[in-house]
């Protein structure tokens, strides 16, 4: 489901850039971003996603995409992570989830 929205200003905490990765590099790499941000800011329910690039919508292209799995900021000064700043604007937003499994 997808459905136009406006959005405030938002910074989202970002794991590293990540091309063309296999499931279990992905699952890492998921693991070691929420071990950074800590169990209590995993476990708290603020957005959180995936980044990605996707040129001129071509969805075939999309498994070879790079990515950035994203976090909405929780302001604790001890989580030191990359912050990406999302502008006030108009949004389509996706309704779809994905599941992490340990591999």
């Amino acid at each position: 489901m997808v459905k136009k929205c406006f959005l405030p200003d938002h910074d989202f905490g970002c794991s590293d850039f990540k091309v063309d990765c296999s499931e279990t590099e992905i699952a890492s790499t998921y693991s070691q971003f929420y071990q950074e941000l800590g169990v209590r800011i995993m476990a708290n329910k603020n957005l959180s996603s995936f980044l990605t690039d996707l040129p001129q919508a071509k969805a075939d292209t999309y498994a070879n995409l790079g990515f950035r799995i994203i976090k909405k900021k929780s302001y604790n000064p001890k989580v030191n992570i990359p912050i990406i700043t999302q502008t006030d604007g108009n949004y389509l937003m996706y309704g779809f989830r994905i599941k992490v499994k340990n591999l």
